[in-house]
């Protein structure tokens, strides 16, 4: 007989060594991709919350300014919430949040505990009594505040001054 090259059925496949360290490999980077995007998201559900609120401020803020009635953000630490409030009458605030036909539900409330892109982020004000926040007719604020949106071991500030828009630190 001659000796010769092998057939090629046997040259074909992956021995069971190769398989396993492919696994292997592919467990190690699977790992390391869902704990970049456990972090991500940790760190993204914070930033909208705060992104939220700094919105909810600005608005009350231009509501006040432009129709010369009273505008508030009003906190609520027991259901986790804030929802913008308005003078529509000029004496007396009304009962429910403004109209907002973008927002769920129609008025301008945000629910940390229900909202999908935030479920989960909690709040926390400085200081910590005060829980709502007038806008006068000039753009201020009656009382500045520190409120800090954390998620999991993230966490993101929203500064509000006496005067002026509130800044993202």
């Amino acid at each position: 007989m001659m000796s010769g090259p092998k057939s090629n059925a046997a040259c074909r496949g992956f021995t069971l060594l190769e398989m396993l360290i492919v696994v292997m490999i592919l467990g190690i980077c699977t790992t390391l991709g869902v704990q970049a995007v456990a972090s991500f998201e940790a760190n993204h559900r914070a930033e909208r919350a705060a992104r939220e609120c700094n919105a909810a401020f600005r608005y009350a803020r231009y509501l006040a300014m432009t129709t010369g009635k009273s505008a508030k953000v009003s906190f609520n630490t027991a259901t986790n919430a804030f929802s913008v409030y308005w003078m529509s009458n000029g004496t007396t605030w009304d009962a429910n949040p403004v109209s907002q036909t973008a927002a769920v539900g129609g008025t301008y409330a945000v629910d940390l505990d229900t909202q999908r892109e935030i479920q989960g982020t909690r709040f926390t004000l400085n200081p910590s009594g005060v829980t709502t926040f007038i806008y006068n007719a000039l753009g201020s604020c009656g009382s500045a505040t520190t409120i800090t949106f954390s998620f999991g071991d993230k966490s993101r500030q929203l500064v509000v001054p006496l005067v002026g828009d509130p800044t993202l630190n």
